[in-house]
């Protein structure tokens, strides 16, 4: 008994009992993880990468042939709608514009003797300046035959063996650095243009005076290209064997020479085509504007002056390259005196506050995704933000890329944002379904095997395995339960998924 009265014994025998104690009434299953089955909200999600590009883009280049006479924007300046870009010399149809307004004005006025008097006096020149163009521009057709066979049949074929046959040869070898010109074919394609000019200039008529003088030019052109590639091969040769610096130093001056005839005669056409079709135009107006002034005005002559203006301005508008839209010029390839080509692109505008996504969406989980699904959209660019969209559109049919079925698919931002760019990575989380006040759980709750899916259901302190059937998985890790289980329901956290 005298250990009994020890404090140190006494406090020893209280914890061995309440350490049994504690042993002895703890619960079954106290040491296990479980979690509630509640009603809550689950998402199917559709997660792919896409890029950003503008809504709208627009490149942009003339109906019409013409020398760049102004160029009014720059890359990097924003325009709004209707502002002048880039400008073709256009003084010719200014004046023709000039007098279809005029004539207008006369026919809503009436005419006057004096004004037929005047009439009569400016077709009668009009006619004058017609001839005069007419016979520069034939002149200059001839000269201009002359010209491009004396540069490219006596000049430039020193070079080539058989240079007049289908199938003509440069005689020397041709250096690794310029092994793709292809200037046997360039010297092919310019003789039959050569032959067809002399062919169209030998039968020159009033009929076909304007035709072929739009074919001098473009043969002008094609020789002028010939000419710029022979002249980089004849620069680039050495001397060897027979091939003396002396011969090559011959060859780059006829090249030379004829390259400066070539390009003056192109510049030739242009002005004496330019010449005659302003002259063509300036009689066509004149004339009948003294044909409504003979006339007398009656309601249809108003009607036809009035479309006549509409023509002009028209013309002129053509020589005027204007932005389409408000944005941003982000390419401008404008040469003040340089000659632009019909159809060819010189500016480039896009939309840069109006944003879209697009992004591929493989064959599997096309079937989901709607129209107007909400979107939430992760630039790689700005981290951790988390931007607002929807889906806009969605291809019809497939795009085949190394074997795989995607379908394009483009999402818009919901509203704007100044910081975002052309050309940035987006990630997208596309919401294709949302279910509410539905069973849950956390995926670490349930068993994926070979038997299906099942989880461990707590019933009087024991795990008793429940074959359950699942429905949408959402991003956040929870499950829907759609039979199995109940509300309230208690079931084992598992805490990690099987293999099958």
């Amino acid at each position: 008994m005298k250990y009994i009265r020890n404090p140190w014994i006494v406090g020893i025998l209280v914890v061995i009992v309440i350490i049994g104690a504690y042993v002895k009434l703890k619960p079954s299953g106290a040491d296990i993880e479980t979690v509630l089955v509640q009603e809550g909200t689950v998402t199917d999600v559709v997660s792919v990468t896409g890029n950003v590009k503008a809504t709208k883009r627009a490149d942009l280049g003339f109906e019409r042939t013409g020398r760049m006479a102004h160029i009014y924007r720059a890359v990097g300046d924003h325009v709004k709608t209707g502002d002048a870009i880039i400008a073709l010399s256009n003084n010719d149809l200014q004046a023709s514009l000039r007098i279809t307004e005029a004539n207008l004005a006369q026919a809503v006025r009436g005419t006057r003797s004096e004004e037929l008097i005047w009439g009569n006096s400016k077709v009668q020149s009009s006619k004058s300046t017609y001839q005069n163009t007419k016979t520069a521009l034939q002149s200059s057709l001839r000269q201009a035959y002359a010209t491009l066979d004396d540069a490219v049949r006596n000049k430039a074929d020193g070079v080539f063996k058989d240079p007049r046959s289908p199938n003509p040869q440069f005689t020397y070898a041709i250096s690794t650095k310029n092994s793709q010109i292809d200037i046997n074919s360039e010297r092919s394609l310019v003789e039959n243009k050569l032959i067809e000019l002399q062919k169209n200039v030998s039968s020159l008529s009033e009929a076909t005076i304007e035709s072929v003088g739009r074919s001098a030019q473009d043969t002008a052109s094609y020789a002028k290209s010939f000419l710029d590639d022979l002249s980089l091969l004849v620069n680039d040769l050495t001397p060897i064997g027979a091939l003396t610096q002396t011969t090559i130093d011959s060859f780059k001056t006829d090249i030379g020479s004829a390259r400066t005839n070539v390009n003056s005669t192109l510049s030739s056409l242009v002005s004496a085509q330019g010449s005659f079709d302003s002259a063509v135009s300036s009689l066509s107006v004149s004339q009948n504007e003294y044909n409504v002034s003979l006339a007398g005005s009656t309601n249809e002559d108003i009607e036809v002056a009035k479309a006549k203006v509409d023509q002009a301005r028209a013309e002129l508008e053509k020589t005027i390259i204007r932005a389409p839209f408000d944005g941003l010029v982000t390419r401008q390839d404008a040469v003040l005196g340089q000659i632009a080509s019909a159809n060819e692109r010189v500016a480039t505008v896009l939309d840069d506050t109006n944003f879209e996504i697009e992004a591929r969406i493989p064959e599997v989980d096309i079937g989901r995704i709607s129209l107007t699904d909400p979107v939430e959209i992760k630039l790689d660019a700005f981290p951790g933000k988390i931007f607002k969209g929807k889906v806009i559109y969605i291809e019809p049919s497939e795009t085949i890329e190394g074997g795989v079925v995607n379908f394009k698919i483009k999402a818009a931002f919901n509203e704007k944002d100044s910081s975002i760019r052309t050309g940035l990575t987006a990630n997208l989380d596309i919401e294709t379904e949302r279910k509410s006040s539905v069973l849950v759980l956390p995926s670490v709750a349930v068993i994926e095997d070979d038997k299906g899916a099942h989880v461990k259901k707590m019933v009087g302190g024991k795990a008793i395995e429940t074959e359950v059937t699942l429905s949408i998985r959402s991003p956040n890790g929870f499950i829907e339960i759609t039979s199995g289980l109940s509300d309230g329901d208690i079931v084992q956290k598992i805490g990690l998924k099987n293999s099958p």
